[in-house]
């Protein structure tokens, strides 16, 4: 089956993909921090989904992302997994998912990463040295 998509914005992260990938929710929110390099640089780069209903990850090997997602962040038109969610709300929900969005990105070297959230931005870059000390903190 043909999956349409919205491509919203490019990741920074160039043909050597990503390093490290890191999740963080507070239960409302969800940032993914990555690491990549680019023009010789070591970086910090993000995405921050806001008032987010629900998220999936599948590795590299599993993962159903289109061409279309690989490093860039997309919405899924027409979303059965949205669909189905709004289908198994009661009536009178609050924080319904009705105007919500399915993102997707596949972020290379890593996998496949589904939202349903308000909306989607981009961390701004940083440069820093590589260590996988963040990732524990």
């Amino acid at each position: 089956m043909k999956v349409n998509t919205k491509v919203l914005f490019e990741l920074p992260i160039g043909n050597a993909g990503c390093g490290h990938i890191r999740f963080v929710s507070d239960g409302v929110m969800l940032a993914v921090h990555y690491e990549f390099t680019s023009e010789q640089r070591q970086q910090f780069g993000g995405l921050l989904f806001d008032d987010v209903n629900a998220f999936r990850f599948a590795d590299e090997q599993h993962g159903a992302g289109t061409p279309d997602t690989y490093d860039d962040v997309v919405e899924v038109v027409d979303s059965l997994w949205l669909q189905s969610m709004i289908e198994s709300e009661p009536e009178r929900i609050l924080g319904s998912v009705k105007q919500k969005h399915h993102f997707a990105t596949f972020l290379s070297n890593n996998g496949y990463l589904e939202v349903i959230a308000s909306e989607v931005s981009q961390i701004d870059p940083i440069e820093c040295e590589f260590s996988t000390e963040w990732m524990t903190s």
